[in-house]
């Protein structure tokens, strides 16, 4: 889901499209948030709900409520964090916070919580805790492709530190620091192919020239289906000409 998100952003990367990727961005978390606490729930048993276990309860199974309550809370702010995103770009107003304030919780939860599988898989949830608060950090300031790449990286770091890809890793003596660069390897060709299958230089909408915001494009079917318009300084200032000739002929003949 969190590739899905990043390939989505890179997708509408143009000024003109924000309000249109904050208004998809909420979709996706909102649904994303939901289907985790599904997950969590039904996949423990129960969970936090229905499974009988509690914190007062100081048996083995105490551990796991806390696993299914640190999960379940961190899900729901993902969904709250895209209700959010939905209610702002109803409003019309295009905002990076509510994923901000998603990651700096996520990366929080997994930065304190220390129930790992053993020492590699312990690296790995650190690592994917800093880099899903980078994401954040640049999708704040609308960095779409910077964020987009940090995305994809936590969810591969994720996957990687999971108990059986970890396990596995440490099992057949994998050194942390090889397994993670490999880590970073896989994420660096996953992500050059998203920006190329999502990159159409010949069809995109680009910025003005003089705009400074060269090195944002989206595709020409968003600009159409938006009804967005992209005017070029030259078809501006004949646009001005024509407007002023027009002017002018109309005062000659009064």
């Amino acid at each position: 889901l969190w590739i899905s998100l990043a390939t989505v952003s890179m997708n509408y990367n143009h000024p003109k499209l924000r309000l249109q990727l904050t208004q998809n961005e909420g979709v996706d978390l909102m649904f994303g948030g939901m289907l985790s606490v599904c997950v969590v729930t039904f996949g423990t048993g129960g969970g936090i709900f229905y499974s009988g276990r509690s914190m007062s309860n100081q048996l083995v199974d105490s551990e796991q409520f806390m696993k299914d309550l640190q999960h379940t809370t961190q899900a729901g702010i993902w969904a709250v964090a895209g209700f959010l995103d939905v209610v702002l770009a109803r409003v019309g107003i295009a905002s990076g916070l509510p994923f901000l304030l998603a990651s700096l919780c996520h990366g929080s939860m997994v930065l304190l919580h220390g129930h790992q599988t053993n020492e590699l898989a312990m690296l790995g949830h650190v690592l994917h805790a800093y880099a899903m608060i980078l994401t954040g950090i640049l999708r704040f300031f609308w960095r779409t492709h910077e964020a987009a790449f940090f995305l994809t990286l936590t969810s591969l770091l994720f996957v990687s530190s999971s108990k059986c890809m970890a396990s596995w890793a440490f099992a057949n003596n994998f050194d942390p620091i090889s397994y993670y660069l490999s880590v970073a390897i896989i994420c660096a060709l996953l992500w050059g192919w998203l920006v190329y299958v999502t990159t159409d230089k010949s069809k995109a909408m680009q910025a003005g020239e003089n705009s400074g915001e060269n090195s944002f494009y989206a595709a020409q079917e968003l600009q159409n289906r938006c009804n967005l318009q992209t005017v070029s300084p030259d078809s501006a200032l004949l646009g001005c000409y024509n407007k002023a000739r027009h002017e002018h002929s109309i005062k000659m003949s009064m």
